[in-house]
C-alpha cells in the first residue's frame, strides 16, 4: 500500500465577512474555488516559474453578480 502525499497545512487569515462572501461568488463565477485562487495568486505574486496571473471576474452593477471574463493569464516569466 502506498502512502498518501502530505497535505498542505491550513493557514489562517482574517478577512471581513462581506469580502469573503464576494470572493466566494467571484471565484465560483470564474469556475474556481477560493483556495485555488489564493494559491494561484501567491505563486504569481512570488514569481514562481510558470505561474499565471489570476483572472478576475467582472462585477455587474445592474445584476449585482460576478461574471467570468476572457482569461488574460500569462506566464510570469514572460516580459
Amino acid at each position: 500500500m502506498s502512502e498518501k502525499p502530505p497535505h498542505t497545512p491550513p493557514r489562517q487569515i482574517r478577512i471581513p465577512d462581506e469580502d469573503w462572501a464576494d470572493f466566494d461568488a467571484a471565484a465560483k463565477a470564474d469556475g474556481s474555488e477560493r483556495a485555488a485562487v489564493v494559491r494561484a495568486f501567491i505563486r504569481w505574486y512570488i514569481s514562481r516559474p510558470g505561474a499565471k496571473r489570476v483572472s478576475r471576474p467582472k462585477f455587474d452593477d445592474a445584476s449585482g453578480e460576478f461574471h467570468a471574463v476572457e482569461s488574460t493569464a500569462r506566464d510570469v516569466s514572460s516580459p
